[in-house]
């Protein structure tokens, strides 16, 4: 079973469809109880939907803040990772004969393994399927 969250598109556009019930509803309040007609009460309206909107803007500022970073962090990671499966490569070069090849190999599957995994994205069972061909440690 999947979750809501594994599937951004569709719960943006239930998001977007509830929303926009929501607003009408609100229009639709508004005009049977003639909140239109009372100057004090369409001024206090418009102090809430302003005020509502910086909350919204100030939500959707930080969120995107706390993205950017966490994609700076990933991606440093990432050269890292890669960088240290490099110098791990060179330096197998330096061991005996028997040793030598097989940790080459090793760090050949290692690679495979995780491009394979970095490729399957939110599908479960593709990687239920991976992590049973190549082990646990995946």
């Amino acid at each position: 079973m999947g979750y809501v969250f594994d599937h951004p598109w569709e719960l943006g556009l239930i998001l977007a469809i509830v929303l926009a019930s929501v607003l009408d509803l609100g229009r639709r309040c508004s005009r049977y109880f003639k909140i239109e007609d009372v100057p004090q009460r369409k001024e206090q309206m418009g102090t809430i939907r302003d005020g509502l909107f910086i909350l919204v803007s100030l939500l959707l500022g930080f969120t995107l803040t706390m993205a950017v970073s966490r994609f700076v962090e990933r991606r440093s990671l990432l050269v890292e990772e890669a960088v240290s499966i490099g110098t791990t490569y060179l330096r197998a070069a330096t061991l005996p004969q028997p040793y030598r090849d097989h940790s080459r190999q090793l760090l050949r599957e290692y690679v495979d393994t995780r491009l394979e995994r970095g490729n399957l994205g939110g599908d479960a069972s593709r990687v239920d399927r991976i992590r049973r061909q190549r082990g646990p440690l995946l």
